[in-house]
């Protein structure tokens, strides 16, 4: 029972430090880009390190 929360936790704060690191990189465009790939790919982790977050202690 315990093991679940730890993984939740773990989860929710890798999830959240993600979804920070993405907002607050610096914006790196190429040319004719309209957004920044790499920002999309950390907020894009983020989220899904969240939904696990949901997910384990739902189903857990």
């Amino acid at each position: 029972m315990e093991e679940k929360y730890i993984h939740c936790s773990i989860f929710l704060i890798v999830g959240t430090l993600l979804i920070i690191a993405s907002i607050k990189r610096k914006s790196y465009k190429m040319e004719g880009d309209e957004i920044d790939i790499n920002k999309l790919r950390l907020f894009l982790a983020g989220s899904l390190a969240l939904l696990g977050a949901i997910l384990i202690l739902i189903f857990g």
